[in-house]
């Protein structure tokens, strides 16, 4: 039977939201995945930490926005972080500067 993960929200400031998901513990291990989302820089930063009893593991790895071929977590984030009392840049003006078609919003 698979566990959820669980999923916590953090404002770092008015256009920065954490996102860290820790998993279920796994034999003698702990991993986290963390993402932050700077809606300034148009970047996420993913880290991933596997915390052993006295030792921890870990990596990194940022990506541009223009760099995903969907918007829709980056959307889903912005709105959680509003939701919050962030103030990151408007959705207009942040879509307008990715280059890629596929980051489009989608149109219900």
């Amino acid at each position: 039977m698979a566990e959820q993960a669980n999923e916590q929200f953090e404002m770092l400031n008015d256009y920065t939201l954490a996102v860290s998901t820790v998993f279920s513990l796994q034999s003698r291990a702990d991993p986290t995945l963390r993402r932050v989302f700077n809606f300034r820089a148009r970047q996420v930063t993913e880290i991933y930490s596997m915390w052993y009893s006295q030792s921890v593991t870990s990596s990194m790895q940022s990506k541009n926005f223009s760099d995903y071929d969907s918007a829709d977590e980056i959307l889903l984030m912005h709105k959680k972080l509003v939701d919050m009392g962030g103030r990151p840049p408007a959705l207009d003006d942040m879509l307008k500067t990715l280059r890629k078609p596929a980051l489009a919003p989608r149109e219900n």
